[in-house]
């Protein structure tokens, strides 16, 4: 997976899929990650969910293009 942008330093070189699934949780704020300090501009659910929605469909962009 590539990433540029900001948060693009949490996503370089090769990672594992444990890793990739925990990076996701935390950029959609849901899980564990709820109370972290970047999550409280996310105050509405169907905010959390169209960024998940979006990363898991790029994700399977970059997955079925290689």
């Amino acid at each position: 997976a590539y990433a540029i942008g900001p948060g693009s330093n949490l996503l370089r070189g090769s990672q594992e899929q444990t890793y990739i699934a925990h990076l996701i949780e935390f950029t959609s704020c849901i899980g564990d990650y709820v109370h972290e300090p970047h999550c409280s501009g996310c105050r509405t659910m169907i905010t959390c969910s169209t960024l998940l929605i979006v990363i898991v469909s790029l994700s399977h962009l970059i997955r079925f293009s290689l």
